[in-house]
């Protein structure tokens, strides 16, 4: 088989998307990592939503909040959410419990995008996002109110995210499954993640 020298370094992913699949979750579940690993292995474009805002505003989302406010956040949120996901060729976009939290950016992905959900027992996730806040900051979870000192403070946000899970073409339990193995999961469920719908149906 012959192949010319141009040919072998062209980008050529493995997956066409008619379009996007959007990958997010519960805090503290790995749908980042995830997503990088999906990208790699089929060669489809990646991009972190919230990694582009931060690089837009030139700061991290923590101090961006600080600065000018929830709402003004919210706003440059929807708004890159709606080029990202209008944007060409299609591929993964990764958006946090942040962007799923508002109903107006889930109404958005459903319209024209598949949604992997990465879920994980309420109680676990508590506990496991405090960890994290205490071994990294609060910085390192800049969707999740602070002080996180009981349960209830993320109550409110978990029953947004239980409306984002029910929007979902497709909902992993993470609590006792790996990265390779959701990846793996993904990875087959991408013919029907990525059709576009007709009728406004999964």
């Amino acid at each position: 088989m012959s192949m010319s020298n141009s040919s072998y370094y062209d980008y050529h992913p493995t997956i066409q998307l008619e379009r996007p699949v959007v990958l997010g979750g519960m805090p503290g579940t790995p749908y980042r990592e995830v997503g990088h690993y999906l990208a790699s292995l089929t060669g489809l474009s990646i991009l972190d939503l919230d990694r582009w805002l931060e690089h837009q505003v030139g700061k991290s989302l923590w101090d961006f909040v600080q600065a000018e406010g929830e709402e003004v956040l919210r706003q440059k949120e929807f708004e890159y959410l709606d080029r990202a996901l209008a944007a060409q060729p299609r591929g993964l976009l990764i958006v946090s419990e942040g962007t799923l939290a508002q109903a107006a950016n889930r109404s958005k992905i459903s319209d024209s995008a598949g949604l992997v959900y990465l879920s994980s027992a309420p109680t676990a996730t508590y506990w496991h996002v405090r960890q994290q806040i205490s071994e990294r900051g609060p910085r390192y979870h800049p969707h999740v109110p602070q002080p996180l000192t009981h349960f209830d403070v993320l109550r409110p946000l978990f029953e947004e995210l239980d409306r984002a899970q029910e929007d979902a073409d497709l909902v992993l339990a993470m609590d006792n499954r790996s990265v390779q193995d959701a990846v793996d999961v993904i990875f087959d469920a991408l013919p029907g993640l990525h059709t576009a719908r007709s009728d406004g149906s999964a």
